[in-house]
C-alpha cells in the first residue's frame, strides 16, 4: 500500500495508565510528524486524511446505545403499567375478603395470619408472570433479533443467568410492593 493507502482501520488496546485523551494526543503529535516529514509525497487529493482515537463500545455500539437506552425505559414503563393492573386486580379481590378478614381477627387471628395467605397468592401470581416472562422472551428472541436494526442485531443478546436473576428480583419485589400495597 504504501503511505497513500486507504481505509485503514487499527484496534489496540490501552493500558490501564494511560486514558482515552493521552491516547489522542499522541496519535495527534504522530500525524503532525508525519505530515512534516512526508510533506508533499502524497497523491493529490489525498491530504485531508486524519488518524483518530475512538473507543471501541462507541465504534460497536453506535446508535444503539441510545437505542438500548429506549428499550430499558419503555421496559421499565411496562412493568409498571402490567404491576398497576395487577395491583388493581388484587385491591379488586382484597375488597372482596375483608368481611372474611374481618371474621378471622374477631376469631383471634393475628394481622400477619390473616395476610400471610395474600401475600403468598401474590408472590405466586407475580413469580409465575416473571417465569412466563423470561419463557416468552427466551422463546421470542430469534424473532426480535431478525426483526431488529442492524446495530442491535449485531450485538450478542441472550438470555443469560443475569436476566434470569433480574427477573427473578424484579418479580419478587414487585409482588412484595404490589400485594401489600392493596
Amino acid at each position: 500500500w504504501g503511505r497513500s493507502g486507504h481505509g485503514m482501520f487499527v484496534i489496540g488496546r490501552l493500558t490501564s495508565s494511560v486514558t482515552l485523551e493521552q491516547a489522542r494526543a499522541e496519535i495527534a503529535a504522530l500525524q503532525k510528524r508525519w505530515g512534516e516529514r512526508y510533506a508533499g509525497q502524497h497523491s493529490p487529493g489525498l491530504d485531508g486524511h486524519s488518524l483518530h482515537v475512538e473507543h471501541i463500545r462507541d465504534r460497536v455500539l453506535g446508535t444503539a446505545r441510545n437505542v438500548g437506552a429506549m428499550l430499558w425505559i419503555a421496559t421499565v414503563l411496562l412493568l409498571g403499567l402490567a404491576c398497576a393492573n395487577v395491583a388493581n386486580l388484587l385491591l379488586a379481590r382484597g375488597e372482596s375478603r375483608t368481611a372474611e378478614s374481618g371474621v378471622r381477627l374477631a376469631l383471634g387471628s393475628s394481622p400477619l395470619r390473616v395476610a400471610r395467605p395474600v401475600l403468598l397468592e401474590g408472590l405466586l401470581i407475580s413469580l409465575g408472570g416473571g417465569a412466563l416472562g423470561v419463557l416468552l422472551s427466551w422463546a421470542g428472541m430469534p424473532i426480535l433479533l431478525s426483526i431488529a436494526p442492524a446495530e442491535i442485531a449485531s450485538l450478542e443478546a441472550g438470555i443469560d443467568g443475569r436476566v434470569i436473576a433480574f427477573a427473578l428480583v424484579a418479580s419478587l419485589v414487585t409482588g412484595l410492593l404490589f400485594t401489600l400495597a392493596p
